[in-house]
């Protein structure tokens, strides 16, 4: 702006009027002149080559798997580099979604279990209601699964199972 009206007005009444110092306008005007410093010229390199990398990913590769791709053309390049040039240059990778195990395959045809205690949780004596409950809990050996009894008057736990089923095929009853 101040650029535009410097040959009708002088450079201090433009700066005041936009609340800038004289000073400051004179150290960004120089900087505009100077050539590109030689870390931002290999910034503008590394750049390209980010952007060849990602196209060549058809846009997958997050910053971890660009720097493993930009080192194995030989480029020494670390990864906060990576990841600063690769958001200046609005480059995003794939996100991966962990896939959903479904557990229950329901039947629609098939006859629902009466509902016997129809929400009335509490139990007057022991062992007069039982409740259970199983679950899935992923692990790095794979999947584990949980089965649970409580004795809804002490709400103790009667039993459980922990189970792979890892060759382990129970009958269907």
């Amino acid at each position: 702006m101040v650029e535009k009206l410097r040959e009708q007005h002088t450079v201090r009444r433009l700066c005041r009027a936009l609340s800038v110092s004289q000073s400051g306008y004179y150290a960004w005007r120089k900087c505009r002149q100077a050539p590109p410093s030689a870390r931002r010229q290999a910034d503008a390199r590394l750049t390209a080559q980010i952007v060849a990398a990602h196209k060549a990913s058809r846009g997958a590769y997050g910053s971890l798997r660009i720097r493993a791709a930009l080192r194995d053309t030989g480029t020494q390049i670390g990864r906060w580099r990576v990841m600063r040039l690769m958001r200046a240059a609005d480059l995003q990778g794939l996100r991966t979604y962990r896939r959903r195990v479904s557990t229950t395959v329901s039947d629609p045809a098939a006859q629902k279990a009466a509902n016997i205690l129809n929400r009335n949780f509490t139990a007057r004596t022991p062992d007069e209601k039982w409740v259970t409950d199983a679950t899935c809990i992923e692990t790095r050996q794979g999947w584990l699964y949980l089965v649970v009894l409580l004795d809804l008057f002490s709400r103790k736990v009667v039993g459980c199972v922990f189970d792979s089923l890892k060759g382990n095929q129970y009958p269907a009853e």
